[in-house]
């Protein structure tokens, strides 16, 4: 018993500095838990995507976050065109006025040669410092951004990149996380070389069914090695053949990929994406939360299904 009581500090100190070597080894992992109590897939759960500019009625911000509230939407990522920047500041104070959760900022790093960033990033920047809003800047990187460049050079130009970024988004408390959106930046392995390569402890990452129909084999494989970094998952119809904006439950892909996530063990959020053309953003919101408990019902995750009137 006395060889025990004098062990047992020693033994404390040993999980502290194991637990410290996993954080270190797995920071993103970290990063990523969040307060979810209910199922992966239930309606608390969910962020709308992909809503500002793709709403054929042009809802200002009153009324975008009248609708988001009328849907049962608590949480937003802040999509944008050039026009609507003008309205940013706006934009978060009322969707924080309506308990609207600012889960994201899309930041389309279209940057000249020499520079990290555009002056359409700075403004985000700086409008998220101004108004407090502690978020998470979705980035991507046009392929121009990488024109010429070995894939080496790419990893190198990326990491440089954002590493500014993640400095920049500390002003306002906000975090960062790579948003794949097609072409080399876009493949789930060269995004988590480009977090190895900063060196930065905090990088998420972000990935859209819709950017990644050719990969639909590979999910479980990339799932693995994006999971430690993981914290949204943008959902959509899958066809092999297509289109790439589907709606949930149209698609006979889509039911076996949310069975592989909900094994998975991931924890993060769910988008449900209102990416079509010419049509009113709240029907197409709608239609993808009535697919999505149909596809919950036909995997037998009656829990998710029941959160959904």
């Amino acid at each position: 018993k006395r060889i025990t009581r004098l062990l047992m500090p020693m033994l404390r100190v040993v999980i502290v500095l194991i637990s410290l070597l996993l954080i270190s080894v797995f920071p993103a992992a970290a990063q990523r838990k969040q307060i979810n109590n209910g199922p992966l897939f239930g309606k608390n759960n969910l962020l709308a995507w992909c809503v500002i500019p793709f709403d054929s009625k042009k809802r200002n911000s009153e009324e975008r976050a009248a609708m988001l509230k009328e849907m049962g939407f608590t949480q937003f990522v802040y999509d944008w065109r050039a026009p609507d920047l003008p309205n940013m500041e706006t934009e978060l104070a009322i969707l924080k006025k309506n308990g609207i959760t600012i889960k994201g900022v899309w930041f389309y790093d279209n940057a000249l040669p020499g520079h990290f960033t555009d002056s359409l990033n700075e403004f985000i920047l700086e409008t998220l410092k101004k108004t407090h809003t502690a978020t998470e800047l979705w980035i991507t990187f046009p392929k121009p951004f990488f024109e010429g460049l070995s894939d080496d050079q790419k990893v190198e130009k990326a990491a440089n990149a954002i590493r500014y970024i993640h400095k920049r988004a500390a002003e306002s408390g906000s975090t960062i996380a790579l948003y794949n959106h097609g072409d080399w930046f876009g493949e789930p392995e060269n995004e988590v070389k480009i977090i190895k390569a900063s060196g930065l402890k905090k990088v998420g990452m972000v990935y859209n069914f819709h950017h990644a129909h050719e990969r639909m084999d590979q999910f479980n494989e990339m799932l693995t090695v994006m999971l430690p970094y993981l914290t949204t998952v943008n959902l959509n119809g899958m066809k092999a053949e297509g289109p790439q904006i589907l709606s949930i439950g149209a698609g006979d892909r889509e039911a076996g990929l949310l069975k592989i996530l909900k094994v998975s063990g991931f924890k993060g959020s769910i988008g449900i994406i209102g990416h079509t053309e010419g049509e009113d953003v709240q029907v197409a919101l709608q239609r993808n939360l009535d697919g999505l408990k149909k596809v919950l019902l036909e995997i037998g995750d009656t829990a998710a299904a029941a959160t959904y009137p």
